[in-house]
């Protein structure tokens, strides 16, 4: 005759009894949501808004003289370039 009480039986009862027992004991305390019991009212939208900075380019040209001769000339250009910046904002429903 096969004896009622194995180890693995009674090793998966102690195992079923102590996860019985956190998920009862966490759920009752509310820790799904910061300790409230409840869900927020709010939700974070991502917002993407633009900082504007200018940058200077420098580029070599070639200029000639009233006699004819060539030389090089340095033209500074400036040319504005968006950087973004996320922040994100409560929307609340």
């Amino acid at each position: 005759m096969k004896s009622l009480f194995t180890f693995k039986k009674i090793a998966f009862a102690a195992i079923a009894a102590a996860g019985l027992t956190f998920a009862s004991s966490s759920a009752d305390a509310g820790y799904g949501y910061g300790g409230y019991g409840y869900a927020p009212q709010y939700r974070l939208r991502k917002v993407v808004t633009y900082d504007y900075d200018y940058v200077t380019d420098y580029r070599y040209v070639t200029r000639y003289h009233h006699c004819g001769t060539p030389y090089q000339a340095r033209i500074a250009f400036s040319r504005k370039i968006a950087i973004p910046v996320v922040s994100y904002v409560k929307v609340w429903y």
